[in-house]
């Protein structure tokens, strides 16, 4: 199956803000924010993922992996939580831990963080667990991407070390 990310952010996009603007009662403007973002983080994971399907399971290097899934995302809006008014090209930072490793190194994909809303956005933000996002943008919840694929906001900081 064939996914084009580019109509895929747009519609995604074009829900967001005619749930924000038309339909109020589907919850409030952080709430929309919120599911946007993390909408964003689970398309990013999976141009990671897809990123590694085609370099012999690798994931990108953590100091350049915002261009080396350009090609798989398309679009470079989406790296950028609708809440942060940073102006830097990416609200998520990839895990440094996992930097150029092989997904087959990766002891439980499901519980190890690849990817995650950073306190410190800039061109290709990594990092670990000091660098998650911790404000009140979502509540007090940031946006995690998971090595197996899913995204789910979380309040607690989840695993980091791909060896646990």
């Amino acid at each position: 199956m064939e996914v084009d990310f580019p109509k895929l952010i747009a519609a995604a996009d074009s829900l967001a803000a005619l749930a924000k603007g038309c339909a109020p009662g589907l919850g409030s403007g952080p709430e929309i924010e919120a599911a946007a973002c993390l909408s964003k983080v689970k398309q990013i994971n999976l141009g990671m993922l897809m990123f590694a399907s085609d370099n012999d399971k690798r994931l990108p290097s953590a100091d350049r992996w915002v261009d080396e899934i350009m090609p798989y995302v398309k679009s470079p809006e989406i790296f950028k939580c609708p809440g942060d008014k940073s102006g830097a090209k990416s609200s998520y930072a990839m895990n440094s831990a996992l930097s150029g490793l092989s997904m087959k190194d990766i002891k439980n994909p499901s519980e190890v963080v690849l990817l995650f809303e950073t306190n410190k956005p800039g061109n290709n933000p990594s990092g670990g667990p000091e660098a998650v996002l911790r404000s009140s943008r979502h509540n007090s919840m940031a946006a995690f991407g998971f090595a197996d694929g899913h995204a789910k906001m979380e309040k607690n900081i989840p695993n980091f070390d791909p060896k646990k």
